[in-house]
């Protein structure tokens, strides 16, 4: 029995070999035979007769065991070109389907190469940054630094994703305009089969309506929303502590 997805096997040509030997030897023998055995016309044309009989019935064996083989081997190499068509078809689809989530996504998603050279962004990654994906393929991720970090932050972000093979958190990056703005990313290293890196993929969300929004309530709670003096319950807790 084949294994599923395996080509037929080759055909055993040493059976045809044999075949074609034994019929010359019984064209060949079977004359001499009857020559040695009887001088009877009778009888030499009733064998001949015979020997064409056998002659047919085998050609005929013969034909319907290689047209069998044929067929079986035709319909396993169709059979595995389909699998293979299938397999192919389900891959693609799997690839269009994870395509279309990025590229709709709100989050912002890049792809780079084991040295950080970027290969592809998505659409919310351009809106966010200003930068169209041909002017970002070939760069590093050091194109939107912020200076609002030092060298021990990135060192810790590498470690941990060199480490764990994951790292995230929040941090201030630069738009193409050079407003400087806060994200909450998430980065991940890709592995082949012997566990090399091959890629990086980054997700973030720009956090700035946010981080507004929490400066809002910060002032809110210390000040009153009209007058803009310290609120009562700013005071009165300053007075406790100083208290």
């Amino acid at each position: 029995m084949h294994k599923k997805g395996t080509a037929a096997p080759a055909w055993p040509y040493w059976i045809l070999a044999l075949y074609t030997l034994t019929a010359l030897v019984w064209l060949a023998g079977s004359e001499s035979l009857l020559t040695h055995w009887t001088e009877d016309a009778a009888q030499v044309a009733r064998w001949k007769d015979w020997q064409g009989y056998v002659s047919i019935i085998l050609n005929a064996m013969m034909g319907g065991w290689l047209l069998q083989r044929l067929l079986r081997s035709e319909a396993v190499r169709r059979a595995a070109l389909e699998r293979r068509a299938m397999r192919q078809r389900q891959e693609d689809e799997r690839q269009r389907l994870a395509a279309t989530v990025v590229d709709n996504t709100i989050e912002g998603v890049m792809v780079t190469d084991a040295n950080s050279k970027i290969l592809s962004v998505n659409a919310a990654f351009t809106r966010v940054l200003g930068y169209t994906e041909q002017e970002l393929l070939g760069e590093t991720p050091r194109l939107f630094k912020s200076g609002r970090h030092g060298q021990p932050f990135y060192e810790a972000m590498w470690d941990s994703l060199q480490r764990s093979g994951h790292w995230q958190g929040e941090i201030w990056n630069r738009r193409k305009n050079g407003e400087v703005f806060p994200e909450r990313m998430s980065l991940s290293a890709v592995y082949d089969s012997a566990a090399r890196v091959t890629h990086y993929v980054c997700m973030f969300t720009d956090i700035t309506a946010e981080k507004a929004q929490q400066k809002r309530l910060e002032y809110l709670a210390r000040k009153a929303p009209l007058t803009g003096l310290d609120n009562r319950a700013w005071l009165v807790r300053g007075l406790q502590d100083a208290l």
